[in-house]
Parts: C-alpha cells; structure tokens; sequence
C-alpha cells in the first residue's frame, strides 16, 4: 500500500490508505457487498525528535455493492462510528474515502491545537500527550433484512487506562437505514424487556437478586436500564454495555442476550 508523507500546519501526517486491504478483504451479508477502508496515520505534535505523537488506525467496512449502498454509506458516516466524530460533518453524498480524507486533516490539525500549547508548558511529561486511537469494524447477519456493523474502539489519550468500547449499528437493507431498539418495542415491551436483561444478568454472574448484582459492582447507585446499543438477532437482542458503563472499569464490557 503507497504510503504518503504530507505536511499539515507543521505536524507529520504519515497515511497510508487504500480500499481492499489484506486485514479485512470484502464481505458480503443481506445481498450487500462491503470493502474495507484501512488508514494508519502518526502525527507528530512538533518538529523535535522523539516528539508526542497521536496514532491513529481505522479499519471501516463501507458498502460497494448492492441496492442501497448510497444509502448505507450515508447511514454509516452519519451514526457517530468513530470518535471525535468528524465523519458526520461531511456532506450528504460524500464518499468514504473522501470523508476519512476530510478525518485525517481535521484528526492531525486538532491534535497539534490542542495539545502543542500545554505541552510547551509541560516538557517534562512527554508521555502524557501521546494519543492513540484505533477502530475496526465488522459485519454480520444475525436478523433476516439486518445488517449488523459493530465497530470496536481502542483509545488512549494520556490517562492511566485505555477506555474500550463497542457500538453496534442495525441497518435495514430495504431503506439503508438504521434499526433502533425504539423502532422495535414498544413502552409497554421495554418495561417485560428490562425484567429479562436483569434476569439474564443475575444469570450471567450467579446472582439471586439486584442486591446480590450490585454487590458485583453491576448497576450500583443507578436503576438498571436497557441499552441502545444492541444487536438485533432473530427472536432475541444481544445488549453491549460498554467499558465502565454500568461496573467498574475492570470488569470490562457486558454483553447479555434476551429472548423476545
């Protein structure tokens, strides 16, 4: 793959950027084709040697073939895939490539805008201003006319801990657009829905009860709810509730799965 070396606003932007790539290769489910979009950038926050850098890798999935590939790919750089979320200010109609193009730009600009001031101010904790992001996404077929696209995200941004998480997007292939749990259930369904989560949850660490839950560290000092980030299957849902979101960041991500 050609690797390009550009200079923006005095940081190293190293790209390396194509469609099909070894990593990933295309995938197909519902009828619709998907090709891989792998870019691997390092910013460098000055021109000194062994300076911070943010590293960046993103492994996205984007429909090449099918019915509704347009819509699709609309769908998907408008639903929030990566974070920052730069990909959602990009125009209606722009390609993938040209809107990870547009990420790239805006990744390296921000990076050295808003660290190289503190770090003048902070030499002696170079560490601290390194950044490192990564994304891949997948694709599966768990529900018939659904396409499931989970994208996993890997960020490290000066803290102790890395933060990981999950986000799971459900596309109709009729209209390419996204399948919420509110276009699903109803309020009455949600309330029997929550029931079952608490269940299986209690289930999944051998509980008797919410006490016995959040003595787990699950759902302590708030009401355990049903997340929206959630892989539609048929008959049932898979629910993600991501890295520290309800239980300790040592307990990592929880997954349920809940008959319907």
């Amino acid at each position: 793959m050609k690797k390009i070396i550009i200079f923006i606003a005095g940081a190293i932007l190293m790209m390396a950027c194509g469609g099909k790539s070894a990593e990933e290769g295309i995938s197909e489910a519902e009828g619709v084709e998907f090709d891989s979009i792998v870019v691997d950038t390092t910013v460098s926050l000055t021109s000194e040697n062994g300076s911070p850098t943010a590293k960046l890798h993103l492994s996205l999935m984007f429909a090449t073939r099918g019915e509704k590939i347009k819509e699709i790919n609309d769908t998907l750089l408008h639903s929030g895939l990566v974070v920052p979320d730069y990909l959602s200010d990009t125009p209606k109609g722009t390609s993938p490539k040209a809107a990870l193009d547009t990420f790239l730009v805006r990744f390296a600009s921000d990076y050295k805008r808003n660290y190289a001031p503190l770090y003048q101010r902070d030499r002696e904790n170079k560490s601290s201003y390194n950044v490192t992001l990564q994304c891949k996404a997948t694709i599966r077929n768990f529900a018939e006319g659904i396409i499931n696209y989970q994208v996993e995200t890997f960020n490290m941004a000066g803290g102790k801990y890395a933060t990981q998480w999950t986000l799971s997007h459900n596309i109709d292939v009729k209209t390419g657009r996204i399948v919420s749990l509110d276009d699903i259930i109803d309020p009455t369904e949600e309330k029997e829905l929550k029931k079952k989560m608490i269940e299986a949850m209690m289930e999944k660490y051998d509980c008797d009860n919410l006490e016995e839950l959040r003595e787990k560290g699950i759902f302590v000092g708030i009401e355990p709810y049903v997340t929206r980030n959630v892989i539609i299957k048929d008959g049932g849902l898979e629910l993600i509730y991501v890295d520290s979101e309800i239980a300790p960041h040592d307990m990592g991500e929880i997954r349920v799965e809940v008959k319907r």
